[in-house]
């Protein structure tokens, strides 16, 4: 399962195929333009530790994830449920909450946030679905629903649930388009 997750992130990235050499090469650089891939193959491997009770192993991985997100500026919890196919662009300044749930072939800009409502319960967030898109500075608020083949904004405030195949934009968000997919 991990194998076949770092698989689809690796993809997202690259035109090439998959080789373990490749992807021990990936894990590494840190210094090039998919230095965010790196970041995003650790979390994997976080997460997997942690969810197979590893909790021995993850602490060297965790101290890793922990150095990424100081040099990156990202604040990704491994205890999130992302997708396959996971892309970060533009890597600074992006926070998740850990309960946040995201789908697969997600993109995300910089400066991104996925978090909750403080006046409501700080333990529900967003659920996100499939090839879903997120411009630079989209901030989405609180226990919402985004559907499948939705495109957000740069700086787009989402507050409340989003259909399928939509644009969204604006503050607060506005569907401004629908789409046939």
């Amino acid at each position: 399962m991990l194998k076949e997750f770092i698989k689809k992130d690796y993809a997202r990235y690259f035109d090439r195929e998959y080789t373990f050499f490749n992807g021990v090469k990936a894990y590494f650089d840190t210094l090039t333009e998919t230095r965010t891939l790196s970041y995003i193959m650790t979390l994997r491997i976080c997460s997997y530790l942690d969810e197979q009770g590893l909790k021995l192993l993850l602490q060297p991985f965790r101290i890793r994830l922990r150095r990424l997100q100081l040099k990156f500026g990202l604040e990704i919890s491994y205890k999130s449920k992302i997708g396959q196919g996971f892309r970060i662009s533009h890597g600074f300044g992006i926070v998740i909450h850990p309960n946040a749930v995201i789908g697969e072939n997600c993109t995300i800009m910089q400066n991104c946030t996925i978090g909750n409502n403080i006046f409501r319960s700080r333990d529900q967030v967003a659920v996100i679905g499939d090839n879903v898109s997120f411009g630079a500075g989209a901030k989405i608020v609180g226990p919402i629903i985004i559907g499948n083949n939705v495109a957000i904004g740069a700086n787009a405030v989402v507050t409340h649930d989003i259909p399928d195949n939509s644009i969204v934009a604006g503050i607060p968000a506005r569907i401004i388009r629908k789409f046939e997919p």
